[in-house]
Parts: structure tokens; sequence; C-alpha cells
């Protein structure tokens, strides 16, 4: 039976095919292709522009590119051919010599303009896109070799530095800016933080040691203060922070948070460190700051809720009850006198209470509480509730009657009581009657005329009204 030509070809190729994959021919031929003659035999061969020309026109048919295509993918995906070029590609002078072939400008510059090419991105987009290679880039990923390698990695001083250099520049904030602001990156990036695992992972950073440390020293930095200052005094993140400060759940969550036991230790011992004392402080005594507060508590709806809630029966009971703490007392009295004898704070106080509208109002008051004492002294001794005399009865006017010290005014300061409640001879008319009010009018005084008390004071007549029980 006669051949036809294409069948003898079809022979012979799979003849030749045979014939070159026995090894010892493979290892002939590998022999005589490593010979320097032969090598440079081949390198001036490829390199004739016609040889070029025609590998190029070759290489650039559909078919011969879909079957090239082919024929590496199987070719590489052999374990030899893995093994061998991992082998290769892991030796340091190959390591070397790619890295120096990457840094190369021409090169990089030609591996940048084929990247950025639209045909390039959405081929990249679209492999990147498939589920394979997402799960195949992800497996890799979660490798902990792999994950060590990488930290390991970025922690390398040089390569911190490239990378801040890099984040500093105005076009890449400005494209991760644009970036951030999409509709559909704010979704995604919503959607994450609301994961339980993603929420839980956060918590569970931000109270390790190094996190607390890390985020202290970063707060601390002059440039981020000014920054989350600029921030914060921005009118649209004012309104937005007001907006959610006033929302029902938000007040909720902070009166709840901030009744917790460990929150409240927190708050206090954060108060007591000197160094936030003086830093409050410091803040308080700021021009601005002092402005800013007085203008607020002058608002008539700020001046209504204070009122409001200093009114309340519970409130008041807790700060009666806070003030009359033995301790709260002494701490007051000692605040307030080392503050009054400021001589910039009496001169103050001296101009305040010169002013003739105060005056009035405190005359007004003194006659007020005066007038009480009288009433209260007048029923309790001489059981009238008209105020009178308690040795002769005078009641045409309030007037000619005056607080009384039964026992003498400097032989009082010896009575352990009234010392107890804080009494002293010194006491100003004014002081004494608030005393009496603030100690629920203690025993040791009464009222009487001026007569009977100018009478009583004479040391002739020991300490008695002359007429005491009897007419005049």
């Amino acid at each position: 039976m006669v051949q036809s030509k294409e069948e003898r070809r079809a022979k012979k190729k799979e003849y030749l095919k045979e014939y070159y994959s026995r090894p010892e021919i493979k290892a002939k031929a590998k022999e005589k292709r490593d010979r320097p003659e032969a090598k440079a035999k081949a390198k001036e061969y490829h390199s004739r522009p016609e040889i070029k020309a025609k590998k190029k026109e070759y290489e650039s048919r559909p078919e011969n590119r879909a079957k090239k295509k082919e024929y590496l993918e199987e070719y590489r995906d052999r374990p030899e051919i893995k093994a061998k070029e991992k082998e290769y590609h892991s030796r340091p002078e190959v390591k070397a010599k790619e890295k120096e072939y990457r840094d190369r400008p021409e090169i990089k510059a030609k591996r940048k303009g084929k990247r950025d090419r639209p045909e390039a991105k959405a081929k990249m987009k679209e492999w990147q896109s498939r589920p394979e290679v997402k799960a195949k880039a992800k497996e890799k990923r979660d490798r902990p070799e792999v994950k060590a390698k990488k930290k390991e990695y970025v922690q390398r001083p040089e390569v911190k530095a490239k990378a801040k250099e890099k984040r500093d520049r105005p076009e890449i904030k400005a494209k991760a800016k644009e970036k951030r602001d999409r509709p559909e990156a704010k979704a995604k990036l919503k959607e994450y933080h609301s994961r339980p695992e993603v929420k839980a992972k956060k918590k569970e950073y931000y109270v390790s040691p190094k996190a607390k440390a890390k985020m202290k020293e970063l707060a601390s930095r002059p440039e981020n203060k000014a920054r989350r200052r600029e921030i914060a005094s921005r009118p649209e993140i004012k309104a937005k922070k007001k907006e959610y400060r006033d929302r029902p759940e938000a007040k909720a969550k902070r009166k709840e948070y901030a009744s917790r036991p460990e929150a409240k230790a927190k708050k206090k011992e954060y108060r007591d460190r000197p160094e936030a004392k003086a830093n409050a402080k410091e803040r308080r005594d700021r021009p601005e700051i002092k402005a800013k507060a007085k203008e607020r508590q002058s608002r008539p709806e700020i001046k209504a809720k204070a009122k409001e809630r200093q009114s309340r029966p519970e409130i008041k009971a807790k700060a009666k009850e806070k003030r009359d703490r033995p301790e709260i007392k002494a701490k007051t009295k000692e605040r307030n006198r080392k503050y009054y004898q400021r001589p910039e704070n009496m001169a103050k106080a001296k101009e305040i209470r010169d002013r003739p509208e105060n005056r009035a109002k405190a005359r007004e008051e003194y006659y007020k509480i005066r007038l009480k004492i009288l009433q209260y002294y007048s029923k309790r001794l001489s059981n009238s509730n008209i105020p009178c005399c308690h040795c002769c009865g005078l009641n045409s006017h309030l007037d000619f009657l005056s607080l009384d010290h039964i026992a003498g005014k400097k032989e009082m300061d010896s009575e352990y009581e009234l010392k107890k409640l804080g009494y002293s001879s010194k006491l100003s008319s004014a002081m004494l009657f608030k005393f009496l009010i603030d100690n629920n009018c203690p025993d040791g005084f009464q009222i009487l005329c001026t007569n009977c008390n100018s009478a009583k004071g004479y040391p002739r007549n020991n300490n008695e009204c002359p007429m005491k029980n009897k007419p005049h």
C-alpha cells in the first residue's frame, strides 16, 4: 500500500519525537549544545536581523502563540520543572542578578508603562477577580512562613522609610482619599468593621499594652495634637459630633458606661494625677476657655437647665450630704480662707461688695435673716408669734430689739457644743446670723431690747438685767 506524503511526514515526525526523547540522545544533544563553540555559533545565528524577524513573525501568529502558551502551562506544571525553577531562583547570584535587572531605570519605566495600559489593568483586574485566583492568594497569605516573612520585611527600617515617603506624596494622599470617599468603599469598610470577629479582634488589640503604648506615643506628638485640634474645630465635624451626642441611644450608652464602678474609679484615678490636675488648671486659665465658659453659662437655656437640675430633691439632698461631710467642710473652709486672703481677691471682693446694687441686696438679705432669727427665738423662749424682748416683753418696733449672748459674748467661746459648730466671738453680726441659720438656731441666745441688753452688759449687774422679773 502506497503511503501519501502527509502520512510519511506524520510517521517521520512521530519517529523523530520518540528518537529525541531517548535519554542517551538527550544527553548527547545537551553535551553538544553546551560546547563553547556551539553556544557561540547559536548566539551568532540568533542575533542575525533576518532570523530575529523570522522568529518574531512566527511567534506572533495566533495559532503559534496559543500553542506556545498551552505548552508552557503544561511544562511549568510539571513537579520536576517547578522544583528546578525554585532551586534556580533561590540561588544568591541569581537573586542579585534579577534584582539588579529590575532596579534599572529603563526596566522600571518599561514595566510601569506596561502596567499602566488600560488593557493590562483590565486584564489584571479580571485575573485577580477569579475565585480560584483569590482562593490561591488567600491560601498563600495565610501560610505561617509567608506571614512571618512579610512581618519581618515590613519591620525593616528602610522599608518603613520607603513606605512612609510613598504615603506622604501629595498624589498618593489624594488618590487614597478619593478611593476612601467612594460610596462602595465606605459601605465595604462599614460592613467589614461590623463583623463580630473583626470587632473582637480590634477590641483584643486595643487593650494590649503594646497598642496602648503606641497610641499614647502617637497622641503625644505635637503635629498629631495640632491636627486633631484643627479637625475638631471644623464646623461640619462639630455639627456631626453634636448630632451624634444628642441621640437618645448615645446618651443612654454614655450614662450606662459612666455609672460603672470601674469607669468611675478610672476617671477618679485619672483626675487625681498631678499632671492631669496641672493640665486641667492650665486649660481652665486660658482666656479663650474662660470667655467660652462664661458665654455658655450666661445663655438663658443653660441657666434654666442648671436651675432645674439644682431644684431636684435628689440633687439637693446629694449636695447637702456632700457639704455636711466633715472633711468637705474643712476642705472648703481652708480653700475659701486661702482664696480670700489673696490681695487681688480681697480687692475684688471689696469692689463687688461696694457696688450700690450689691449693698442694697446684702442689706435686704440681712434684714430678712434678722427677722427670721428674732421670730424664731421669740417664739421659742417667749412663746410669742411677734418678735419681743424676753425680759420686758417690748414688741413695738423691730429696731428696738437685738440678739443677746446669754452667757456673754466672749464667755461662749469656751462652750464646747457651740465651738464644735464653728462659733467664735469674732464673728460679725451678719456672719453670726449666717452661723445661726446654718446650724438651726442653737441654744445660748435670746432676744432682748436695747435697754435690757445694755444694762445686762454692765459688770456690776453680773450679766443680768437689773429689772428682771420686775415691771418696767
